[in-house]
């Protein structure tokens, strides 16, 4: 049997999963300070789900999907969004709204792995839906903005916003049909990753008159006619760059989104440094999320941060500074006529929730006390005779000398 972890996924050893915690933390931490409420749903789904409300490419080509033993078609979730929409639907008249929810799944898709992209990952999904649209867009990147400050590093990023109804004017006055409309916009969003001879070739394919050539160039230019749009957005920029002084946010007419449903303001954040090359997180405005459930309708905004691109972007900024060690009480086991007393001093100590690590066999105490330094314990309780014990500090080597229920008493005040 192979040691390795499937192609695309990870053992998150205890070192690891302490970063993606941290991570966690963050994200619950930012959340709630928006009073976002945390919700989560299934691994399994139905496939028929994400073949009606998931983007084509994911559903032919990164799905997981199996037939359980009773023939019914099921797929392992590769997105949430879908989740959250069925269970809104389910409960669409008993859910106060603006809806402010949160989760933090662990995702699949079947995918190349590389940098910053796995087969599995954990995501950090925050949508609002309902309330006023533009104020809705505006809070929705403020809790990015602020998840980036909470972690140092506002000014290591940048977020770059589009108006997918700005591209849809674009679409309307070029006049293509829905599979060169699509093309178009897939190309456009490979923009940056091309060569400028090999975008425009494909570009002729797609836009052989030059006049609809020189309408794109209007577009990229900022020139394009579709005033209003831009105007609200960047108001809405304004806005956000004034709450939070010295982030990098503006328009950007390449910024596209992949996935189909999104109808209004698309947005992806970038690290600042080019080691990071893929987006950190990205979403938009959808108005169609629950039309295939029936009639109820309700627009939302929202987005998603893989773990994978922020735990290379933490690496690469050195943000995950060490904390503040919380104290770890390792208690030796000198012979067994300690026993007792050891889970007594061990029992109080976690009664108060500090962490207590036993010694679990009788060993030389240069041994035990190598053991506590291997687990990074701070301090170390050695017994004495008449119950007493002695409590040395590993860091200072600092000693004193209690009775045990003298020792329990000072630290139940």
């Amino acid at each position: 049997m192979s040691l390795q972890a499937y192609k695309g996924t990870r053992d998150f050893y205890p070192a690891e999963c302490a970063q993606l915690i941290k991570f966690f933390d963050l994200c619950r931490e930012s959340a709630s300070l928006f009073a976002f409420e945390e919700y989560m749903g299934p691994l399994l789904e139905s496939f028929d789900l994400y073949a009606a409300k998931t983007g084509q490419e994911i559903v032919e080509k990164q799905l997981y999907h199996f037939l359980d033993r009773g023939e019914r078609k099921v797929a392992i979730r590769p997105e949430m969004t879908p989740t959250m929409a069925r269970m809104i639907a389910a409960k669409f008249t008993e859910i106060k709204q603006p809806i402010r929810w949160f989760s933090i799944p662990n995702l699949y898709r079947y995918e190349r792995p590389q940098r910053g992209r796995l087969r599995e990952h954990w995501q950090f999904n925050a949508d609002l839906l309902g309330g006023d649209k533009e104020k809705a867009d505006i809070e929705i990147l403020c809790l990015l903005a602020h998840f980036f400050q909470n972690l140092g590093a506002l000014n290591k990023i940048k977020i770059r916003v589009n108006n997918r109804k700005i591209v849809q004017a674009l679409l309307n006055q070029l006049g293509t049909d829905e599979e060169n409309s699509l093309a178009l916009m897939k190309l456009i969003d490979a923009k940056e990753k091309l060569s400028a001879e090999a975008f425009d070739q494909k570009l002729k394919i797609i836009l052989p008159e030059h006049q609809q050539q020189k309408l794109l160039d209007e577009y990229f230019q900022g020139s394009f006619e579709s005033e209003t749009l831009r105007e609200d957005l960047e108001k809405n920029i304004s806005v956000i760059q004034k709450n939070y002084p010295g982030l990098d946010i503006f328009y950007d007419p390449i910024i596209m989104r992949g996935l189909d449903y999104y109808t209004g303001m698309v947005f992806e954040v970038f690290d600042s440094s080019p080691e990071n090359n893929r987006a950190l997180a990205g979403g938009g405005r959808y108005d169609h999320l629950l039309n295939i459930f029936g009639k109820n309708s309700l627009s939302g905004v929202g987005f998603g941060m893989g773990d994978v691109g922020i735990l290379n972007f933490i690496e690469t900024h050195q943000l995950f500074k060490e904390t503040n060690k919380k104290s770890v009480y390792f208690i030796t086991l000198k012979d067994e006529s300690n026993f007792v007393l050891q889970q007594k001093l061990a029992t109080a100590l976690r009664k108060e929730k500090i962490s207590a690590l036993l010694s679990l066999k009788t060993a030389s105490l240069s041994k035990q006390i190598a053991i506590a330094r291997a687990k990074n314990a701070s301090d170390i309780v050695v017994f004495e005779e008449n119950e007493k014990i002695t409590v040395k500090n590993l860091e200072t080597s600092q000693e004193k000398t209690f009775f045990v229920d003298e020792f329990i008493k000072n630290i139940q005040k």
